[in-house]
């Protein structure tokens, strides 16, 4: 059984397309999150994601593909859920389905 005094990898699931109102609660977990080990997720906290996933031209498939594979490789998963959205409930239902 590991402890959260170990290094971690962790997953920050949180509502990226519509949820910008909450970037400085992401930011906020995300910091804190940080001090117990790496967050694969981080850009989910940027106020800017979207835009930048845009910009990048980053397809919905490899966004889902790339974050299903960090999904896989974290020992962690943290899921900010005050607001409704179906990305998060996807990525928690994954997590479940990995670690029943």
């Amino acid at each position: 059984m590991t402890t959260m005094t170990e290094r971690h990898t962790i997953f920050f699931a949180g509502r990226i397309t519509g949820g910008r109102k909450y970037a400085d609660l992401y930011q906020r977990i995300v910091e804190k999150l940080k001090t117990y080990g790496n967050v694969l997720t981080e850009h989910v906290a940027n106020p800017t994601v979207e835009a930048d996933e845009d910009n990048a031209g980053l397809t919905d498939v490899f966004i889902h593909d790339r974050d299903m594979d960090w999904l896989y490789e974290c020992d962690v998963f943290v899921a900010e859920v005050t607001q409704k959205s179906l990305g998060v409930g996807y990525e928690i239902g994954r997590a479940v389905a990995l670690n029943p």
